[in-house]
């Protein structure tokens, strides 16, 4: 069964997801709609196909074609001309070939900006993605791989180079290590890095956050994740207030930034000795538990100081005989009371 209505409510806001599909199951419309203290407001999106391309047609709630739609019900999706183009808020165009997406056109009316992006492949991995702006700029990414992983990712803007993201694999091709490289004038350098270690289970176990701080790479902070069942618990440490000027080539432009930003009363507590001097935090911790579809269940926040539980949600979760996701309703409990805080309904159709 196909997800056709998805319906959100809290005490503050009321959201409602309808999804329409034609008989070869395709997407033809989709009608959202919200309703909050001040007021009710919507888009409806309407997909048409020309072969394996399609478009989708974004109407806001106060044009004639979304008080159609409303008037005459969803059997209109089916029928032609009945929306008007020239009321559209944004149109959003895929093309493709032999099934591999090549281009999208992007064109938001509503804020008068066309953005375009054309993707090359090679054996059925994307080698570059180039996206072109309303103002005239051009970013493009460059993908490398080795034996299908993908190494690297280089980011450029109007050619210049501007990032480049480099993948380090262990045994089992597991990701170890991830690099981001910056330019400074006429200098590339490592700005940012992050290392992964696993469990027996090649599960993710820890990740270490380093950024580079005053010409050398700091560690600034620590997450880790240990799993005992469905329960999963998580660890964090970190520096206060470093990763405001971290990644920077040294010093000098770290301040240049912070002058730029007109924070110069931050030069001064941001010296050479700031992170020894400031140290990590004591470690946030949370627990949450799954169910066995791994959805979430509980969530359990935890005082630094005192490790007690400060804060808990919880979650029902409901589901059909084909085990999909009928409903979830979210708690607060607080003195072991829960009180409803929200509740989500998903509806499926044949």
């Amino acid at each position: 069964m196909t997800l056709c209505k998805e319906i959100y409510r809290d005490d503050y806001s009321s959201t409602r997801k309808e999804i329409f599909y034609n008989e070869q199951k395709k997407i033809i419309g989709i009608l959202e709609s919200y309703t909050t203290e001040a007021g009710e407001s919507g888009y409806l999106s309407v997909y048409e196909y020309n072969g394996e391309n399609h478009r989708i047609i974004r109407y806001q709630a106060n044009t004639d074609t979304y008080k159609t739609f409303i008037q005459k019900g969803h059997a209109i999706l089916k029928t032609n001309g009945w929306h008007a183009i020239k009321q559209a808020a944004h149109i959003h165009g895929f093309t493709y070939q032999h099934g591999m997406l090549v281009a999208e056109h992007s064109n938001d009316i509503e804020y008068n900006t066309k953005t375009s992006i054309h993707y090359e492949y090679n054996n059925g991995l994307k080698q570059s993605e180039t996206r072109t702006t309303s103002d005239g700029v051009t970013l493009r990414s460059e993908f490398g791989y080795r034996q299908n992983l993908l190494q690297s990712i280089t980011h450029l803007r109007d050619n210049q180079f501007q990032e480049q993201i480099i993948n380090v694999y262990g045994n089992g091709d597991v990701l170890l290590e991830k690099q981001k490289f910056l330019k400074h004038e006429h200098t590339q350098y490592l700005a940012h890095q992050e290392n992964y270690f696993y469990n027996s289970h090649n599960e993710l176990q820890k990740t270490e956050f380093r950024g580079r701080y005053d010409g050398r790479m700091c560690l600034h902070k620590t997450e880790e994740n240990r799993w005992q069942g469905k329960a999963l618990t998580k660890e964090t440490a970190l520096i206060s207030n470093i990763d405001w000027v971290l990644g920077y080539y040294n010093m000098a432009a770290a301040y240049d930034m912070l002058r730029k930003e007109q924070a110069d009363w931050a030069i001064a507590v941001f010296d050479k000795q700031y992170p020894e001097k400031t140290g990590f935090d004591v470690k946030t911790k949370t627990i949450e538990m799954y169910d066995k579809q791994h959805q979430l269940v509980s969530v359990e926040s935890f005082d630094p100081y005192q490790n007690v539980v400060m804060a808990k949600a919880t979650y029902r979760n409901e589901y059909n005989e084909a085990g999909q996701l009928e409903f979830v309703i979210s708690y607060r409990v607080e003195d072991s009371k829960a009180e409803e805080t929200g509740i989500r309904k998903f509806y499926y159709c044949e």
